[in-house]
């Protein structure tokens, strides 16, 4: 073959080359995220339930934001629900509107962000949040075609790193950290209660599901719309 016709061919196999060379390095990047969260969780988890081994813990969770660009450690206890609605209550417009403790706890009950352990040992974290960043950074937004490709991609890096923060939770879950009715679920600010349900589900077992359920407001057509349009891809 003319020497012309192989240095054509191998600029065209060039292109393939880089993008299957990028394709290996960002599931190593993944797969050392993976390996540096579990690590995390599992440590902060262990030292939280120490801690908090009289107080009750009943959700733990891996709190996140919906672009999936940082996670933290969080945890929910009676102990610590009771300390938060005090402190709210102390308000004179809170109290009015909830009128005492009881309905304070109910509303704060499932809030992570009013929690006061909420990123409780987060330093921790502080490795697989640069790991994580890496792999995002890692991308190159100017090779999609269009707004909606990005999108389509940003959504398949979504949902790789959600089935990362669910299998770290069912190995955290295995693994005995906590008593086998606390909740274990993947948190995000501004989350509906439907969504918390759909991700409580790929870690919980049913009856502890069920449990959680009848403690939320769900509203079923929103539930169906969930379940239609965010399907974890993990197994």
């Amino acid at each position: 073959m003319p020497l012309r016709r192989v240095s054509r061919a191998i600029r065209e196999l060039l292109p393939c080359a880089i993008i299957l060379d990028d394709l290996n390095v960002r599931i190593n990047m993944l797969s050392v995220f993976h390996a540096s969260l579990l690590k995390a969780a599992k440590e902060s988890f262990s030292l939280s339930s120490k801690r908090h081994k009289n107080e009750k813990v009943y959700l733990v969770g891996l709190y996140t934001h919906n672009e999936y660009n940082y996670v933290y450690p969080t945890i929910l206890t009676d102990v610590g629900l009771r300390k938060v609605a005090e402190e709210y209550l102390k308000k004179q417009s809170y109290l009015e509107h909830w009128g005492g403790i009881d309905r304070a706890m109910q509303a704060l009950r499932w809030g992570p962000c009013d929690s006061p352990y909420h990123l409780e040992f987060s330093e921790l974290f502080e490795e697989p949040n640069e790991h994580l960043f890496n792999y995002l950074s890692s991308f190159d937004e100017q090779y999609f075609d269009d707004d909606e490709a990005m999108i389509k991609e940003e959504a398949r890096r979504a949902h790789k790193i959600h089935d990362i923060f669910v299998d770290v939770l069912k190995q955290v879950r295995s693994a005995k950290i906590f008593s086998e009715n606390t909740i274990l679920n993947v948190l995000i600010g501004d989350q509906c209660f439907e969504e918390q349900l759909i991700n409580a589900e790929l870690i919980n077992p049913p009856e502890i599901v069920k449990s959680y359920r009848n403690e939320l407001e769900i509203d079923e057509e929103r539930l169906k719309w969930w379940r239609e349009n965010w399907t974890s891809t993990f197994g």
